[in-house]
């Protein structure tokens, strides 16, 4: 109890003396200081907001080929107690694309133009994009001020060419999604309309809050990578969704040059934010420091990170550790560990 109100009566007087030097980074500090190691994390999380951390600074809990799960999608991304039943903001679906025989527009465009599969290509009976964003659409109106999804869309074809790949699929999108009043569009992010999608994030702090984006999906496209470089690349200040590039962690002891190969890999791709790692390739380079700060180093740099098959304790503890945005799992329930926080669906990087 004295122990308490002696805290409280030091935060009250550090509170007076920030409204005096508006110097809040200042005061949190001095604060820490007082209090014994114990209590630090406690301070900690009552200093942050999380709703009022950027999307670029928080680390979440996703699913991997979301559509293979046991459990439904929208089961998936259902706030659930205890943590580690659901609580997922990201999906992700296998997508095919099937070319049309005649022409169309953005409000013509097939449902089966896209289906969702691993593998084989399942052809025109496929089960449609279409009708998993219908049960999206439907769990979004039931939940509005739900926190922001990402739909992590892989393209797994290359048929038919690229063919305007950046309007098709921007108009099956339009068409059986929604418009921007459910979709946080990447070209949000172009505050400075002539420069790079990676120079908005990393100099005119582009990402709205975890709060802006209450009800909001997040699209973006990994997969067929020649088509994914045409998409961003083309008129890329008016893209829908995101490019996520597939990328290798940096073979190395020595920190500083993973820091450097890190930079080196921000610095060459202007048209992504967004970098997708194979948990296998983490485990084989996990006892290396400066592969581990080469993760890192894209989480300081505002880089949004993706591991996938995260599915023992191990493995998401140390995707924790190198500080991975997105932790991807084929655990969805039924596994205590599989949980970014005990309290909530998101927390600092």
């Amino acid at each position: 109890m004295k122990k308490i109100l002696f805290l409280s009566i030091l935060t009250l007087f550090t509170l007076i003396s920030c409204s005096e030097s508006n110097n809040c980074y200042e005061c949190e500090s001095s604060i820490t200081n007082e209090i014994e190691s114990s209590d630090i994390e406690i301070t900690k999380n009552r200093a942050v907001n999380l709703d009022q951390l950027k999307y670029n600074q928080v680390m979440y809990k996703g699913s991997h080929n979301s559509y293979e799960r046991r459990e439904d999608i929208t089961e998936q991304i259902t706030n659930s107690s205890p943590a580690y039943q659901n609580n997922v903001l990201a999906l992700e679906l296998d997508i095919w694309r099937n070319t049309p025989r005649s022409s169309y527009t953005n409000t013509s465009i097939p449902s089966n133009t896209w289906v969702v599969n691993h593998w084989p290509h399942p052809g025109r009976y496929g089960k449609t994009l279409a009708s998993y964003f219908s049960k999206l659409k439907d769990w979004h109106n039931r939940n509005r001020n739900h926190l922001p999804i990402m739909i992590k869309l892989d393209v797994k074809s290359s048929n038919g060419g690229y063919q305007n790949f950046h309007e098709q699929i921007e108009w099956y999108l339009q068409r059986y999604l929604g418009d921007s009043d459910v979709i946080f569009k990447a070209q949000r992010l172009f505050k400075d309309p002539n420069r790079s999608i990676r120079h908005n994030v990393l100099y005119e702090d582009a990402w709205p809050s975890m709060n802006e984006l209450r009800g909001k999906f997040i699209i973006v496209l990994t997969g067929n990578g020649s088509w994914m470089d045409q998409y961003v690349r083309t008129n890329s200040r008016y893209r829908w969704a995101f490019g996520m590039k597939a990328q290798t962690i940096a073979n190395t002891n020595n920190t500083n040059s993973g820091i450097s190969q890190a930079n080196n890999t921000i610095d060459n791709n202007p048209n992504y934010v967004f970098y997708n790692f194979s948990m296998s390739d983490i485990n084989d380079k996990r006892n290396k420091a400066g592969s581990r700060e080469y993760a890192r180093q894209l989480a300081r740099r505002g880089m949004i990170t993706r591991v996938y098959s995260a599915n023992n304790r191990d493995e998401w503890e140390r995707c924790k550790s190198w500080k991975i945005s997105c932790i991807s799992t084929n655990k969805i329930k039924n596994h205590d560990w599989a949980k970014i926080d005990n309290n909530n669906m998101f927390i600092q990087r």
